[in-house]
C-alpha cells in the first residue's frame, strides 16, 4: 500500500462523504466584499502571529526614495533590459538550456523544448474532518489539514528535502487544536444567537508548483469561514532546494530583487488594462507601494510567492494591495524575463495529484471502513481540454468509490471473527508520464483488509491527448457526462 508521511491522520470523520477539503469554497471565486476582522483574529488564534499575520488591510506601505548608491525599482527593471520572447537561457545554466516558446529556428519552424530539470512527483493528501458540538445542538465545524507524499525512491534520493518538508508540514499544514476550538466555538455562538444551526470551517490546502530535482515549490492557502458574509483566505509559499532542503529567498532565485516591484506593476497593468495609480499611495507610485508590501512580508519571514513551471507567481490576498476583498495573482514568466532568473526553466507542465481521505464510518461494534481517492489537476490555462477530460476522470473515481464503499458497508455488518477491523478502499494514481503531448498514468485500486485473503490490488493504465483531451487508453469514464463545468482546479 502507499506509504504516507508528514502528519498523516489515521482516523478522520466527515459530515459529507468524499467531498474533499475545498468544500465548495474557492479562494479565487469568493465574492468580493469586506470580511469581518474577527475572521482573521480567530483563524490565527493558535498559530504564530509573527509568521502568519498579513500586513494591515488599510495601512499604506511606506515608499522610500532610494538612497545614495541605491537603484529604484523602475531603474532596476529597465537596467535588466527585459523583454518578452527572448531566447537567452535563464540563469546562464548551460546544462539546463531550453529554447523559449515562440523562438524560431533558422528555417522558420518553431524549435522544440530541450530537456529541463527532471520532474519528480509530489502528491498532496487532504485530510478532512468534521466536529459536532457537544454542548450546542446543530453547531459544527469542518476542517481540512494537508500532508505531502513522495515515492520511496524520491525520499531516499532527497533525504534533506524530506526532513525539511516534514517540519513545514507539521508546523504549517496542520490545524492546531486551539484554532479548531475557536472555529467550533464561533459556530456555537452563531447557533445560540440565531437559533439556526451553523457550520463554520477552516481549510488548509496546498498547491504544488515546481517539483523537480532542482527546486520544489508550493503554495499553501488557508481558507476560513466563521459564519460571516464571506470567507477569508491567506496565501503563503515555500520554495526549497531539492538537494539540500534549504528554503530559498527571492534573492536566491532572481538576479535583481529591486526590479520585481516594477515588473509586478507592469504585469498587473496588462491585466487591468489601465495604470495602477489606484494603489500608488499618496505619490501615485504603484511600484513603490508593491515594494513596501513585499518588504513587510520579507521582514515577517512569510513568502507570498512560489515558483511554477511557467515562472514566479505572486499571490496577493484580500486587502494586501488595498484593492478590496479579492486576490491579485501575478506571473513573471521565464520566457518573458529570461535575464531575471538565476534558476533554469523547466520543460514539464503543471500537473499534480490530490488524494482525499475519508470518511471513516463505523459499520458494526467492531468494524470501520474508509475510502481514499485521487484526483488529477493539470494547468487549466495551457490544457483546458485535458482539464475537462480529467474532471470526468475525477468524477468517475468518485462514482466508483461510492460503489466500493457500499459493498464494504455490507461486508462490514458481518463481524470478522472476534477482532476489531479497519478496512480501507484506495483508488490512487502513480507512475505519471507526460511525453509527446500525451499524459499516461497508472491507477491502483486496492482493498486493505484484516484478513490476507481479503486484500486485493489491481492496476489500470489511462492515457489522454493533452491538447485535445481525447482519452486514448483505459476504461470508458462513466462519470464524464456529470463533470461538465467542473474542470476548475481545487481551491488553492
Amino acid at each position: 500500500m502507499r506509504k504516507r508521511w508528514i502528519g498523516f491522520a489515521a482516523a478522520l470523520a466527515l459530515a459529507a462523504a468524499l467531498t474533499g477539503c475545498g468544500g465548495g469554497v474557492s479562494a479565487t471565486t469568493s465574492a468580493a466584499a469586506a470580511a469581518a476582522p474577527a475572521a482573521t483574529e480567530a483563524a490565527a488564534a493558535g498559530e504564530s502571529a509573527a509568521t502568519e499575520a498579513a500586513p494591515a488591510a488599510n495601512e499604506a506601505a511606506a515608499s522610500q526614495e532610494p538612497g545614495a548608491g541605491e537603484t529604484s525599482s523602475a531603474e532596476a527593471a529597465e537596467k535588466l533590459e527585459l523583454s518578452g520572447g527572448a531566447e537567452a537561457a535563464p540563469g546562464g545554466n548551460a546544462e539546463s538550456v531550453r529554447t523559449m516558446p515562440g523562438a524560431q529556428a533558422e528555417n522558420g519552424a518553431a524549435e522544440t523544448l530541450t530537456a529541463g530539470p527532471e520532474r519528480i512527483q509530489m502528491n498532496v493528501w487532504e485530510h478532512p474532518e468534521s466536529v459536532k458540538s457537544e454542548k450546542t445542538e446543530g453547531a459544527a465545524a469542518d476542517f481540512c489539514s494537508t500532508s505531502l507524499e513522495f515515492d520511496a525512491q524520491t525520499e531516499a534520493r532527497f533525504p534533506e528535502l524530506y526532513q525539511a518538508l516534514d517540519v513545514i508540514s507539521q508546523d504549517d499544514f496542520n490545524i492546531s487544536d486551539e484554532v479548531m476550538k475557536n472555529v467550533l466555538g464561533n459556530a456555537e455562538e452563531l447557533t445560540e444567537g440565531s437559533g439556526t444551526p451553523h457550520v463554520t470551517s477552516e481549510y488548509i490546502t496546498v498547491r504544488p508548483g515546481r517539483t523537480d530535482v532542482e527546486i520544489v515549490s508550493m503554495l499553501r492557502t488557508r481558507t476560513t469561514d466563521l459564519g460571516g458574509a464571506h470567507d477569508y483566505w491567506e496565501h503563503r509559499g515555500w520554495t526549497l532546494r531539492s538537494e539540500t532542503g534549504e528554503v530559498l529567498k527571492l534573492t536566491d532565485l532572481v538576479t535583481d530583487r529591486q526590479a520585481l516591484p516594477a515588473l509586478i506593476a507592469k504585469e498587473m497593468e496588462k491585466e487591468y488594462r489601465e495604470p495602477l495609480s489606484i494603489i500608488g499611495g499618496d505619490n501615485g507610485d504603484p511600484a513603490a507601494y508593491i515594494d513596501g508590501v513585499l518588504k513587510k512580508y520579507e521582514e515577517a519571514g512569510v513568502d507570498i510567492w512560489y515558483l511554477t513551471p511557467d515562472g514566479l507567481v505572486f499571490n496577493f490576498g484580500p486587502y494586501v494591495l488595498d484593492l478590496g476583498f479579492s486576490e491579485q495573482v501575478v506571473l513573471l514568466k521565464y520566457a518573458d524575463y529570461p535575464d531575471l532568473f538565476q534558476v533554469s526553466a523547466p520543460s514539464y507542465p503543471l500537473l499534480y495529484v490530490v488524494n482525499t481521505t475519508g470518511p471513516d464510518q463505523q459499520v458494526s461494534e467492531r468494524g470501520w471502513y474508509t475510502g481514499i481517492r485521487a484526483g488529477l489537476y493539470p494547468d487549466y490555462e495551457k490544457y483546458p481540454k485535458l482539464a475537462e477530460a480529467l474532471a470526468g476522470y475525477n468524477e468517475d473515481v468518485k462514482i466508483r468509490m461510492s460503489g466500493y464503499l457500499k459493498e464494504l458497508q455490507k461486508d462490514g455488518e458481518k463481524v470478522i471473527g472476534d477482532a476489531y477491523f479497519f478496512e480501507a478502499q484506495y483508488i490512487t494514481v502513480d507512475q505519471i508520464q507526460m511525453e509527446n503531448e500525451v499524459l499516461t498514468f497508472r491507477e491502483t485500486t486496492a482493498l486493505s483488509g484484516v484478513e490476507p485473503e481479503r486484500a486485493t490490488e489491481t492496476y489500470q493504465e489511462y492515457s489522454f491527448d493533452m491538447k485535445t483531451g481525447e482519452q486514448l487508453t483505459g476504461p470508458k469514464l462513466t462519470g464524464a457526462e456529470n463533470a461538465a463545468g467542473t474542470a476548475a482546479e481545487p481551491a488553492a
